[in-house]
């Protein structure tokens, strides 16, 4: 998704992770979340947030499918 300004990015990220979150270092930043479902993370880079759910309980797995999405955006 895209916000306004870069400067919304940041609670953009925390809204659809949601908390107790823990952060991620990739483009702007970002947040993870592992649930009973699986994990759930949110990353931004400029005025984009981009979102990835995984049924499996991994951040390293979330943010490596984050990094790839990134890549071709």
């Amino acid at each position: 998704m895209h916000v306004a300004t870069a400067a919304l990015a940041r609670p953009a990220v925390l809204t659809a992770v949601g908390r107790p979150a823990n952060p991620v270092r990739l483009a702007d930043g970002g947040a993870v979340r592992i649930t009973n479902g699986g994990a759930l993370l949110a990353v931004s880079r400029g005025t984009l947030v981009v979102v990835i759910v995984i049924n499996q309980q991994s951040s390293l797995e979330a943010t490596e499918l984050a990094r790839q999405s990134l890549i071709g955006l």
